[in-house]
């Protein structure tokens, strides 16, 4: 079952590959099937970290802009509370990415 997090990453990499390249075309940039895109989008495959920085390049947009929770203004934000972000790595890597951004 997808969680809310998962679910909306997969939204944001969907929002940032339609009009770019299809699933297939994605899949085959960062070394994942089609059927692996399909999954990551609808919030049923989780990514690795190196995965996401990987779909990032290919879809030329910032990593953070992909991350639900690094998105400044984002309305869901309080329903995205995952126990990942407890972890202090995570929350440090998250805030790395916040400062490259701005």
């Amino acid at each position: 079952m997808a969680d809310l997090f998962n679910e909306e990453l997969g939204r944001l990499i969907r929002k940032a590959r339609t009009g770019k390249m299809t699933q297939a075309d994605l899949g085959e940039r960062i070394g994942l099937s089609r059927t692996a895109i399909t999954n990551i989008e609808c919030g049923r495959q989780r990514l690795l970290v190196d995965q996401l920085a990987d779909i990032a390049g290919a879809l030329d947009v910032p990593l953070a802009e992909l991350v639900p929770n690094a998105r400044a203004g984002n309305a869901r934000q309080s329903e995205l509370q995952h126990p990942i972000r407890q972890m202090p790595t995570v929350e440090r890597w998250l805030k790395t990415q916040k400062q490259t951004v701005a």
